[in-house]
């Protein structure tokens, strides 16, 4: 069994062979994306339970979660894509923070839905960034 563990961390490139650092990180994200989980399930729920609920926020309330968990694993290969799903939650804490009684109406618009959308954005782009990097990595 050892040798095999052995073959496949030579398979991979230096850059991509998993540490204890990058899993704990990974871990904190994942732990740091629970909300986003949590908002993702009530979008499923609003989806399957209201008749006529179908709207592009629905889709990305329900994809988010999906880029969140991917960009946490993404960590495992690499600290740099960690930072962007860091970037991302962030932005999500933010959102809801402001949408707190306190803050309502202090963002410039009232509808909060522009920052769902670059929270999405931000989660495509470092997906498409983890693609990029295992492609580039299987050509070497």
């Amino acid at each position: 069994m050892e040798a095999l563990d052995t073959r496949m961390q030579n398979i991979l490139p230096r850059a991509f062979r998993v540490t204890p650092a990058r899993s704990i990180v990974a871990l904190l994200l994942g732990l740091l994306a629970l909300p986003v989980i949590y908002v993702g399930i009530l979008g499923i729920f609003f989806l399957i339970r209201v008749d006529d609920a179908f709207s592009p926020n629905l889709v990305v309330a329900i994809l988010t979660p999906v880029l969140a968990v991917l960009g946490a694993f993404g960590t495992l290969l690499s600290f740099r894509f960690a930072l962007v799903t860091a970037g991302a939650l962030a932005v999500f804490y933010l959102r809801w923070a402001f949408s707190l009684y306190p803050f309502t109406g202090v963002l410039p618009l009232t509808s909060l839905q522009w920052i769902d959308g670059a929270v999405f954005a931000m989660l495509c782009l470092n997906l498409a960034w983890i693609t990029w990097s295992l492609r580039a990595a299987r050509r070497r």
